[in-house]
């Protein structure tokens, strides 16, 4: 409850009740649950965010929309309403700042490529899949561009199943990694968008 960025999400808690002390465990024991997904509150938002206030401003934003009046806290079933519109909402963020680099064309290629398509998978299996369905697109052209641009973007990370080792752009891990031992991973925060 210490880490900055969940310090923003318990001050605006603050700031909406009627409490004189600001007491960030104390409003985080009340308004979040002991686990989300067996994962600890903060942990599980973090890992659903780029670790930038926005992040955070975005899911309460759909959090609001998610809760009901007779709820008194951030449950689960409260988040798992969240996932689908706090998704959508970052990716189209994330297709925003594409627009820096790509052409909308191009843009709806690389996003139709990982839509319905596996959340972890390999070089060979993305490889494959752009052979069989994205011929002369920009993604078959410039392929290992558009994934250091995805990675840089917080769009896809690495993963190294061996070791269960995470390598994300936002975390300071410069550079994505393409290689048979490493897996390419879509951010968690993405995944109920492309589902």
């Amino acid at each position: 409850y210490m880490h900055p960025i969940i310090q923003i999400l318990l001050k605006r808690i603050f700031m909406s009740e009627d409490t004189e002390e600001l007491n960030y465990k104390e409003i985080y024991s009340r308004w979040l649950p002991e686990k989300i997904h067996d994962i600890e509150p903060a942990n599980y938002i973090l890992n659903n965010s780029w670790n930038k206030p926005r992040d955070i401003v975005r899911l309460i934003n759909s959090a609001q929309s998610s809760i009901k009046i007779n709820e008194t806290s951030f449950n689960q079933a409260v988040f798992d309403a969240t996932r689908k519109k706090y998704s959508t909402d970052s990716l189209t963020e994330i297709k925003e700042e594409m627009r820096a680099l790509y052409t909308t064309e191009d843009i709806d290629t690389i996003i139709t490529c990982f839509t319905g398509f596996k959340t972890t998978f390999s070089v060979q299996q993305l490889r494959i899949r752009v052979a069989d369905y994205y011929l002369g697109t920009i993604f078959e052209k410039k392929f290992n561009q558009v994934l250091q641009d995805l990675y840089r973007l917080g769009f896809l990370g690495n993963y190294l199943p061996a070791s269960q080792t995470y390598r994300w752009q936002h975390k300071g891990d410069d550079g994505i990694i393409l290689s048979d031992e490493w897996r390419l991973m879509i951010h968690y925060a993405l995944q109920g968008a492309l589902s």
